[in-house]
């Protein structure tokens, strides 16, 4: 549980969360089931969904401790950076929606 909160927070930080358009609960003390937009079952997260909350940046390495996500949406948000490979640690993911900005 105490990976799952480190990767969460460190998505937080990577992705200008201070900025983020809700960020309740987020980098407190509290579960971080209670966090907005993370979703649990079985004390473990299981989706995140941070839709359209203004998340800028790179996804971290550290994404790939979650490994009891079967949903990730960040789609509509100013992600930019490479996709993490660790992404690929995911194996019950089913639902993954990403954008990203591209500059050439």
């Amino acid at each position: 549980r105490a990976a799952e909160r480190q990767s969460l927070v460190a998505l937080y930080d990577s992705t200008n969360g201070a900025g983020w358009t809700d960020s309740t609960g987020w980098k407190t003390d509290s579960d971080p089931c209670t966090w907005y937009g993370v979703h649990c079952a079985i004390g473990h997260v299981i989706w995140l969904h941070l839709t359209n909350n203004q998340l800028s940046g790179a996804i971290t390495a550290e994404i790939g401790n979650l490994t009891n996500l079967t949903q990730l949406n960040l789609g509509g948000n100013q992600l930019s950076g490479s996709i993490p490979t660790e992404i690929g640690n995911l194996t019950k993911l089913q639902n993954l929606t990403l954008e990203f900005i591209i500059s050439i």
